[in-house]
């Protein structure tokens, strides 16, 4: 419905997909012609779940905080991240090396929410809408799929996604969905293969200020048996799900 139009000053000229679980992404470009990757939640999640239109509870803005929170990671300095280390007993000096993985997580340029719930006429003329770095490449499931990885170019991937996690955890937040198809491929000149991988889909995200989190959502085809069946996770998930991805 919104293809080929403007939204907010934004023409929508492509379908990236709209088989997401909860937002539509289509690929989008400014009056610069500038693109992005723009993100709609869906009218009703999968399950039938009222999300977007006609919800009664916090349903949209929850959904939206977890993009907030991969914002907040992004914009880490490196005080910032030498505290959390002091705070987790580890060295402080290891913040001059994880603040270079700030740059391998997709966060948003903006998010529009004009209110807590639409009504159909409001979804249609004004939807919220997630405005983010187009990852022109692709992800990384769709090229492994064309051409396996060598080694070296997995252990590429494999530093820099493990990276990105690693400034997540230190923020108490759990991604929860890591897998091929949520690390996107940007053009890189100045990355050794041509590409920067990304980290994305942060929607949902949640703080873990205990030893555990409810699982509120998963790839069953990557998630850590043991969680699925608890119902609740720690950051070992994410990186049992890293693993799954990098086998």
């Amino acid at each position: 419905i919104w293809l080929n139009k403007l939204v907010y000053d934004i023409y929508l000229e492509k379908i990236i997909t709209d088989k997401g679980s909860y937002m539509y992404v289509l690929l989008g470009r400014d009056k610069f012609e500038h693109r992005y990757a723009i993100k709609i939640p869906r009218e009703k999640s999968v399950d039938g779940k009222p999300l977007a239109v006609g919800s009664t509870g916090n349903a949209l803005s929850e959904l939206l905080s977890g993009l907030l929170n991969s914002l907040e990671i992004s914009v880490l300095t490196k005080d910032d991240i030498k505290k959390l280390l002091t705070l987790e007993g580890y060295d402080s000096s290891l913040a001059e090396q994880l603040i270079h993985y700030r740059k391998y997580i997709l966060r948003p340029r903006a998010i529009i929410m004009l209110r807590d719930t639409y009504s159909q006429e409001e979804y249609v003329e004004a939807p919220p809408m997630i405005i983010e770095e187009y990852a022109n490449l692709g992800d990384l499931d769709t090229k492994i799929r064309k051409k396996p990885l060598n080694n070296r170019e997995l252990l590429f991937v494999a530093l820099r996604i493990a990276g990105a996690l690693a400034l997540t955890h230190l923020s108490h937040l759990v991604h929860m969905d890591v897998k091929p198809q949520n690390i996107l491929l940007r053009e890189d000149e100045k990355e050794p293969y041509g590409y920067a991988p990304l980290l994305s889909d942060y929607v949902g995200l949640q703080h873990l200020y205990d030893h555990m989190v409810e699982l509120k959502k998963s790839t069953p085809e990557y998630a850590d048996p043991i969680s699925l069946i608890r119902g609740k996770t720690s950051y070992s998930y994410d990186v049992y799900s890293l693993g799954t991805t990098l086998y």
